[in-house]
């Protein structure tokens, strides 16, 4: 076994990363390692990642290749990659794309060059009651209700299906991970679950990340979504942009929603009623600041409001700004695992790597 002292990390045969943070090396493998790899745990010294099939699926969907990885691997690992792990990196990136989901003639398609996996799927009990008519023995239809559900299958069974949009946007899911302002540590020790929650969702340290995502958008069309009505409030003053919540009368309402939609207000601050109320095809921008309790639902539904389709550019960005190490980071983990089984590419970014930007 060759052995590299001078390298910042160990791959070892569980999937696990574990990654020196003082180490002068350290920038260059974390930026490489947040490419195919979902961070864990992160205490002071030493790092730990973890390598899932969905991350590498969604390291495939952005072009990565598995020689990129090895490559990586080769760069900054102390000693030799575990062989598992090199063949199991190898088979899931393998596997991405060789379904296909398209849509032809109004109808939805599940496509593949490969039809013995064509057969293994509609051989499978889950997957038969979903379809909706065998065209050959390449392609199938499904119904367009069906369509979250088979890609949620078909990630269990082991084979994530690339979308080929275009009826929707384009979208990239990104989860900014943001440390606990230090005067709420206390606070947040002390604190009974629920409001545990709630502190760690109001961070205002994410208030800093929001302005420097409106910096990174400068003349997008931009919703600010969250539960917490102070934290909103606050955010609406900071910003200097309109607030919607429940109380907002619909006549103010249908307002403000006029103005976005013309382009002379390019952000709006929206509460829980955003869920289910409004409709902004041109949305291209969603800025989560805090959720309920990890709820599929909402995520769907706040979502859906940027993925209309657009003109020019068509693609919509997600992002959920999170705290680390907090029950806002535990429930977070259900909504990343939604989103990523419906297909979307989902990445995990640190709050100081988006701070630096402003240099």
């Amino acid at each position: 076994m060759s052995y590299h002292p001078e390298n910042p990390m160990i791959v070892q045969s569980d999937k696990t990363i574990l990654l020196e943070v003082d180490h002068p090396m350290y920038e260059d493998a974390r930026d490489d390692l947040a490419r195919f790899a979902e961070l864990e745990k992160s205490p002071e010294h030493i790092h730990t990642y973890r390598i899932t099939p969905l991350s590498l699926w969604n390291t495939a969907s952005s072009g990565v290749t598995n020689d990129t990885i090895l490559k990586i691997f080769s760069d900054f690992s102390k000693y030799d990659v575990p062989q598992n792990i090199i063949e199991d990196i190898k088979d899931h990136i393998g596997r991405y794309g060789k379904l296909k989901l398209i849509k032809r003639n109004g109808d939805f398609l599940i496509t593949s060059e490969d039809q013995y996996l064509i057969t293994e799927i509609t051989h499978n009990k889950h997957i038969i009651p979903l379809i909706k008519q065998q065209l050959n023995q390449l392609e199938f239809t499904i119904a367009p209700l069906h369509r979250g559900h088979i890609k949620q299958v078909m990630i269990k069974i082991g084979f994530p299906v690339l979308e080929k949009q275009g009826w929707i946007a384009e979208a990239l899911c990104t989860e900014i991970r943001i440390p606990l302002a230090e005067e709420l540590r206390m606070e947040y020790a002390v604190a009974e679950l629920r409001e545990k929650f709630r502190i760690s969702s109001e961070n205002p340290l994410k208030n800093t990340i929001i302005r420097q995502l409106l910096k990174r958008h400068d003349g997008d069309n931009v919703l600010v979504i969250g539960q917490y009505l102070s934290q909103l409030k606050t955010i609406s003053t900071e910003l200097n942009a309109p607030l919607i919540t429940g109380k907002t009368s619909n006549l103010e309402r249908e307002r403000l929603y006029g103005e976005f939609k013309r382009g002379n207000v390019k952000i709006l601050v929206v509460s829980k009623v955003a869920n289910f109320a409004i409709n902004l095809p041109d949305a291209n921008v969603a800025i989560q600041v805090s959720g309920t309790f990890g709820s599929r639902q909402e995520e769907a539904q706040r979502l859906g409001r940027i993925l209309r389709p657009k003109q020019g550019e068509n693609r919509a960005h997600f992002y959920s700004l999170i705290t680390r190490d907090t029950r806002d980071q535990d429930f977070a983990i259900k909504r990343q695992l939604f989103l990523t089984e419906q297909g979307y590419q989902y990445e995990i970014h640190d709050y100081e790597d988006v701070l630096k930007e402003k240099e």
